[in-house]
């Protein structure tokens, strides 16, 4: 029983040093990522550690509620407009989800990001087979509008790495026959 309860409290133990947040390594003034690299974006294994988070998200209209189903994503990422506020945040998160339906269909993003502290690199990647294609890297700390011209299907992520970030992103999107 005493062995049982030992690797308990290591499980424990280990289980809250990995919920760390990802030091900020590069300096107050250089809002540039410093640990977290391209390939781990553009990786499949994500997940961030937020404390104080505060969302605000809608979704004007719902294009495809089974689009998603097939494919192992989720329709809960499909949103026209997203705005988180972090205390401090550290990882990488999908901030939307957006299906092409192809036949050159126009689809403008725009993220605007505010930095209080940390590190913040906000891109538009597009879902591969093994890897995502990154497609449009923001700039952050300010307003950044992308427009999107695609003639095939696909799925599209605005995705968000983070480190030690404090501070807010807001993301919105909107298709060029005024549906969202």
């Amino acid at each position: 029983m005493k062995k049982i309860r030992i690797v308990a409290a290591l499980l424990i133990l280990l289980s809250l040093t990995s919920c760390s947040s990802i030091e900020d390594s590069n300096g107050a003034d250089d809002t540039t990522l410093s640990s977290i690299t391209e390939d781990q974006i553009l990786g499949r294994d994500m997940g961030w550690n937020v404390f104080g988070l505060k969302e605000n998200k809608s979704r004007l209209v719902t294009r495809n509620s089974d689009y998603y189903s097939n494919e192992g994503f989720y329709e809960s990422d499909d949103y026209d407009f997203y705005k988180v506020e972090c205390k401090s945040a550290s990882g990488i998160t999908n901030l939307i989800a957006t299906k092409s339906e192809g036949e050159s269909e126009k689809i403008s993003f725009t993220v605007s990001s505010n930095i209080e502290e940390g590190n913040l690199k906000v891109v538009l990647v597009k879902r591969g087979d093994e890897e995502d294609e990154l497609i449009y890297e923001f700039i952050t700390g300010e307003q950044d509008l992308y427009e999107l011209t695609v003639n095939e299907l696909g799925i599209y992520y605005i995705r968000a790495a983070l480190e030690s970030f404090k501070g807010e992103i807001t993301v919105s999107r909107d298709f060029a026959d005024g549906s969202n």
